[in-house]
């Protein structure tokens, strides 16, 4: 696994210098950020978790940190950042922007109940409405932003993508409501305590976009699987959105392809990742397979099937 920000012992206590949590214990890597740096920190005061911003993310780190700080605010199930000792909610070490939250012990949900769907769909529109005092787009992120070149022979990546934006575009664009998503709501991003109780974590994808794109995306991961599409599942979650936040036809549309452009984007984000960390291909490349598999079956469903079963 290659480690993106290196810090040994020194570089923690000069970090943790800036906050009042204790003395420093111990440190982890994690193997699940592949993009950012991240590290689960002991202290004597209790755990928390550091997050380093790299590369492509470090111009969008202010964003995500002002959007994960307000979420907290306004009570949504989100880890809460922990302040330095001036107020400020991020440091810059060694030029680079990190930041600090609360450790929440869980475990990544596989599969989810009827009745989380439900409060997933209800706690989406809360989400939504509660981060709808936040302007201004992230600029070359959102559905159109990605273009797709990759190829592989399993699947026409870029032709289907191109179809895809051409069916969005072809879309009422006006009537789909708009403002800042966390953009990667998937059991990855995602945990769940001893008391059933789920929280939110990693807003690093968190942009102004579409609202529809929410919902499509938790779909698109974890309500379909390579032979199955859980159809009631998908229902209440819409439904449970819907009692908050109504949904037009429009914007129903655009959930199927959002689905779709998701599915492509992540085959094409295992490409990638598979050239930054080679010592990972394996695994990566195994749920690029399951992937391209849940697109194949999605797309044996037209747009009328899918109206008509939501």
């Amino acid at each position: 696994m290659t480690i993106l920000t290196k810090l040994v012992k020194a570089d923690f206590e000069k970090i943790l210098s800036n906050y009042c949590i204790g003395e420093f214990h111990s440190a982890r890597h994690s193997s699940q950020a592949l993009e950012t740096t991240v590290y689960f920190i002991r202290t004597s005061k209790g755990k928390y978790v550091l997050k380093i911003f790299e590369g492509q993310y470090r111009d969008h780190s202010r964003f995500e940190i002002k959007i994960q700080a307000l979420a907290s605010d306004k009570k949504i199930a989100t880890p809460k950042l922990i302040k330095t000792r001036t107020g400020t909610t991020y440091i810059t070490y060694k030029k680079k922007t990190m930041f600090l939250q609360d450790f929440f012990e869980g475990n990544y949900p596989v599969k989810f109940t009827n009745e989380e769907i439900s409060a997933l769909g209800i706690d989406l529109a809360k989400m939504h409405l509660a981060l709808s005092e936040i302007s201004g787009k992230r600029e070359g992120y959102g559905p159109f932003a990605t273009e797709i070149t990759s190829t592989i022979p399993e699947i026409d990546l870029t032709g289907e993508f191109k179809k895809t934006i051409a069916s969005i575009k072809k879309l009422e664009l006006s009537k789909l409501k708009e403002g800042v998503i966390h953009g990667d709501v998937q059991a990855s991003n995602m945990l769940r305590s001893r008391e059933n109780k789920i929280v939110l974590i990693d807003w690093g994808d968190a942009h102004y976009g579409f609202y529809a794109a929410e919902s499509a995306i938790f779909i698109a991961h974890m309500l379909i699987k390579i032979k199955l599409v859980y159809w009631n599942q998908i229902k209440l979650l819409l439904q449970a959105y819907q009692s908050r936040i109504k949904l037009n036809l429009e914007e129903k549309k655009a959930i199927y392809y959002f689905i779709k452009l998701r599915i492509l984007g992540a085959v094409d984000w295992c490409i990638e990742q598979c050239r930054r960390h080679p010592n990972l291909e394996k695994s990566i490349k195994k749920w690029m397979r399951e992937q391209i598999k849940h697109y194949q079956l999605f797309s044996k469903i037209t747009l009328e099937e899918f109206l008509s079963k939501i």
